[in-house]
């Protein structure tokens, strides 16, 4: 961590900017479908020995949005492939959704470095705040302009159950302050204030003592008096959508809910996938009886149709 340190701390210009975005690039290990939370404890003292050398507000801001640009960039790929449904028409978005739209996302964590910045002169208060201003600005960004909380650096811990528990407590928010308070402790080991390491530790360990009471005095309890069927039509998106497949698309779904079952019972719940239906229900109600006259006796359906206001959008 020493060398790291010195390292990043000696970095200027594009070489700094530019280990900066390796680092946001990195840390989208930690998120699922990986969840490699260890990287945190690369990724978040790198990102902080770096913005702390910045000998401007403008330097310091163009840091945490690199970081930020390599975090986004590479961790929202996904969104981009709702366009290859249709990628004749919409290849031209492919840029904005890929590339544009995620940096411009980075902005927020530019505003990190700004909000410590005061502190700069005293590494382990430094750490610290930087810290609590990157779990605040991840609230801002999960609630402004209508939110957008992906990729928290609470969700690292998707994989680990008791850990997952502090969300019962603390929240999403607040799971994301503490593990970015616990991924902080290389930073302090490394200066006077070394001794804040044993008490982070203390809380990491009695989060994951709280969480495994927590699983231990309420386990999964499985009721074997209901059946679930699951209607997957394997429809392409491509198909999904059109004009002329509507029709023999819905009668997939019905002769899937209607088919016969080998289990002892019939199924007590029946769930249709996202937009399974490209109708309004409420304006539709000969759809609705044929959904109903398809479901197994005693069964209910849970599916989700498209509304439509009286303005006629969806």
């Amino acid at each position: 961590m020493i060398f790291l340190k010195t390292t990043l701390e000696n970095l200027t210009g594009i070489k700094k900017y530019t280990a900066a975005f390796a680092l946001g690039t990195l840390m989208t290990l930690a998120m699922p479908p990986v969840g490699a939370f260890y990287i945190l404890l690369v990724c978040v003292p790198g990102i902080i020995w770096l913005v702390r050398q910045s000998g401007t507000k403008t330097d310091a801001f163009l840091t945490g949005w690199a970081f930020g640009a390599g975090y986004f960039i590479f961790g929202l790929y996904w969104v981009s492939f709702a366009l290859f449904v249709d990628i004749d028409s919409f290849w031209w978005v492919v840029p904005l959704s890929a590339v544009v739209g995620p940096a411009v996302l980075a902005l927020y964590y530019g505003l990190i470095p700004l909000l410590a910045w005061r502190y700069r002169a005293h590494e382990a208060l430094h750490a610290l705040m930087l810290t609590a201003g990157w779990a605040l600005v991840e609230w801002i960004r999960g609630h402004a302009l209508t939110g957008f909380g992906w990729n928290l650096p609470g969700y690292t811990w998707h994989t680990l159950l008791p850990l997952m528990q502090a969300n019962a407590v603390f929240g999403i928010y607040g799971l994301t302050l503490l593990t970015l308070l616990w991924a902080v402790m290389p930073v302090l080991a490394l200066t006077p204030q070394k001794r804040l390491v044993p008490f982070l530790m203390a809380s990491f360990l009695a989060v994951a003592a709280y969480g495994t009471a927590r699983l231990y005095l309420h386990p999964t309890e499985q009721w074997d008096k209901y059946a679930v069927r699951i209607v997957q039509p394997n429809i392409p998106q491509s198909f999904k959508w059109d004009r002329d497949a509507v029709m023999r698309n819905f009668q997939r779904h019905l002769d899937l809910t209607a088919s016969a079952t080998a289990l002892p019972q019939p199924p007590t719940f029946v769930v249709w996938p996202e937009t399974a239906i490209t109708a309004d229900l409420q304006q539709s109600p000969d759809i609705a009886r044929e959904i109903g006259m398809s479901l197994p006796p005693g069964s209910v359906a849970l599916l989700g149709d498209l509304r439509r206001t009286e303005d006629g959008q969806f």
